[in-house]
């Protein structure tokens, strides 16, 4: 399921998000400063506009806000069995079948209500891998070959032996293969 949300920054609940913000920050000169952030209104044409809901289009803030507001989301799709993958609005729900991605497009739209988000239902649609979709500017596919991408395009932080990642939620390892030796040079 390729998903999109309906003018998302746009229409953050400033309630709702500052209610999850005030989980996790205590300091209330710093919940001060977020508020007058969402509330400061815009600028257009010599003219104040206030902004009674969303976060400041463009602000660096707003990906970080983004994400405060949609972790309950992300968390009550993966413990549904859903494996999502999300960076900011963007987001899919890779399934077995149509009949799971069906599921996930039910669950996804009871999640998001109680958070005040709405799915763009003209942009959000069940596609099978062969055909692909885009996420984040690349194009997922199903393809004939294996994916290759030319060592100097891939950067990380490791030098050589194999890559270790611990999973968000359970903390549990996720081994992988480290970069080919002759990688090793243009890695970070």
């Amino acid at each position: 399921m390729d998903a999109d949300l309906k003018d998302y920054f746009g229409t953050i609940n400033h309630e709702k998000l500052m209610t999850l913000v005030a989980q996790r920050v205590a300091d209330g000169r710093v919940l001060t400063l977020i508020e007058r952030m969402l509330t400061a209104g815009y600028m257009e044409k010599g003219r104040l506009f206030p902004t009674s809901q969303g976060t400041p289009q463009g602000g660096v803030v707003s990906p970080l806000l983004s994400n405060i507001l949609l972790t309950p989301f992300d968390r009550e799709m993966r413990r549904r069995g859903f494996q999502l993958t999300r960076y900011a609005d963007d987001w899919a729900v890779t399934c077995r079948s149509r009949r799971e991605a069906e599921a996930a497009l039910r669950c996804a739209e009871k999640i998001l209500a109680t958070l005040d988000v709405r799915l763009n239902v003209q942009k959000t649609r069940i596609v099978h891998v062969r055909e692909g979709f885009a996420f984040l500017g690349y194009k997922i596919k199903r393809g004939q070959r294996g994916l290759y991408l030319p060592a100097a395009k891939i950067t990380s932080g490791a030098r050589r032996g194999s890559l270790r990642v611990s999973d968000s939620e359970g903390g549990r390892p996720v081994q992988g293969r480290g970069p080919p030796e002759d990688a090793a040079s243009h890695t970070a």
